[in-house]
């Protein structure tokens, strides 16, 4: 196999993985989408949002890997929400029903962030790592196959949302 076909199989790897876990953190987006409606319709909206994209995003992944404008994008979506779930839970949002308040962490939401930094780091590192990296790759093969397992146990098991 020449070095390209083995880069080509690993990226894909990872990006299916990314797609995977891109699913699981935007289907905990979308399952706590009503709550967030009963407390602020805006905030309702935005986890709505979200989670389309996210799931929309693991969607297209799986079915043009290739895409480095889509696996860029999928990057600065992920690393938004962070950079919003981050604000929250130090400063509090600016706007809504207790502005400037931060928000408590509860293990769901912790893991979905992780999960979205996950994320990031398979989607650029299979945009922009070159050659083989094989045991970076593994190492990230690893960590994805357990974080979107423990997202999706967690959501079956109604772990909360933590606020």
């Amino acid at each position: 196999m020449t070095d390209a076909a083995t880069a080509a199989g690993w990226r894909g790897d990872l990006l299916r993985l990314a797609a995977v876990v891109s699913g699981a953190a935007g289907a905990v987006h979308l399952s706590v989408a009503r709550l967030h409606f009963d407390e602020y319709g805006l905030y309702g909206a935005l986890f709505v949002a979200s989670g389309v994209l996210q799931v929309a995003w693991a969607v297209l992944v799986w079915r043009r890997r290739d895409d480095r404008r889509l696996l860029a994008a999928g990057v600065a979506l992920q690393l938004g929400v962070v950079s919003v779930w981050l604000l929250s839970r130090t400063a509090g949002l600016p706007y809504g029903p207790h502005p400037w308040d931060p928000e408590s962490i509860g293990p769901l939401d912790a893991q979905c962030t992780f999960d979205e930094l996950l994320i990031a780091v398979l989607a650029g590192v299979a945009v922009w790592a070159t050659g083989r990296r094989r045991r970076l790759v593994d190492a990230l093969e690893a960590v994805a196959l357990i974080a979107a397992a423990a997202t999706w146990f967690m959501l079956a098991a109604g772990a909360g949302h933590g606020h």
